[in-house]
């Protein structure tokens, strides 16, 4: 049997040692390279599915306009009748969850009659309807409308009062949720598209305090009625002035109606990761609804 000789076995383990720190450095430079590249692809495939799934939630948006929500517009928004508990005219369209294809889906559509709120006229002339608003909300609609020169309201995306700022809470808050809780938003209180010069009340779907505030202006009587009937869960009879009233009423004064002919919707769509939420005002034009404003709420 061959002898090795001492010399050649160091040089051999010095060799194994030279090739092992060569190994080592090479995995502490590839490992770190490697790993990016992977969180790169991943946070890349994350990016392009959102982005997918963004596109499916816009795709989502366009029917619910197109189908559920034209659909109670027509058949239903003329209808409705809230109880007088009620501190915003608030009405839940839909609500639904499902999956498919192992992606979560999740739909919700939550009007708001813009008849069923202070109109954005009457407050900027200093109606007696201002009353039937929170204080908060009316100082912060105060800043906002003195520094506008529009004509017409732009809506409530004119609440964005730094486009700047990082901070968007200023901006979303604005639009209500659609949780029944939130009663906070100016979009819950302030008519950005009324309908009439004077505005109109729909005396089925206001709170009382306005109903009783636009009676007093229009110089009307008959409150109990309406009181009646919306605790029964029915229809209110339209308050008749006599003669001797009809000269009290103010030439502001909103028209009483008994039923909307303008609804705001909150539109929130989930698909997988994402979450997209739209606010679309409609009117009715010669018996079509029509979407004259729709944004998007900031996340």
């Amino acid at each position: 049997m061959a002898v090795i000789p001492p010399s050649l076995i160091r040089l051999t383990s010095r060799r194994r040692g030279v090739a092992l720190l060569l190994v080592l450095a090479m995995v502490i430079l590839i490992v770190p390279v490697a790993v990016g590249f992977t969180q790169r692809a991943v946070l890349a495939n994350l990016e392009q599915r959102l982005s997918a799934q963004e596109q499916v939630a816009g795709s989502v948006r366009a029917q619910l306009e197109a189908g559920p929500l034209q659909t109670w517009l027509r058949e239903e928004s003329g209808k409705v009748a809230l109880d007088l508990q009620v501190r915003t005219p608030r009405v839940e369209v839909l609500n639904e969850n499902w999956r498919l294809d192992e992606c979560a889906y999740g739909v919700r559509i939550t009007a708001w009659d813009q008849c069923g709120m202070t109109p954005w006229n009457a407050i900027t002339t200093g109606s007696p309807l201002r009353t039937a608003v929170p204080g908060g909300i009316l100082e912060r609609f105060d800043a906002v409308a003195s520094g506008t020169q529009r004509d017409e309201p732009a809506g409530l995306d004119q609440f964005d009062i730094d486009p700047f700022a990082l901070d968007h809470s200023a901006r979303r808050s604005a639009f209500p949720s659609g949780d029944e809780e939130d009663v906070l938003s100016v979009g819950a209180w302030i008519a950005t598209h009324p309908v009439g010069d004077a505005g109109s009340i729909n005396v089925n779907t206001a709170p009382l305090p306005l109903i009783e505030a636009a009676m007093a202006a229009a110089g009307r009587s008959g409150v109990e009625a309406i009181i009646a009937a919306r605790c029964e869960g029915r229809l209110a009879p339209l308050p008749r002035a006599p003669e001797g009233e009809r000269q009290g009423a103010s030439s502001h004064a909103p028209r009483l109606v008994g039923s909307s002919a303008s609804w705001a919707a909150r539109i929130d769509v989930r698909v997988g990761f994402a979450r997209r939420s739209w606010w679309a005002v409609y009117r009715q034009n010669s018996g079509r609804w029509e979407c004259v404003q729709r944004c998007v709420i900031p996340d």
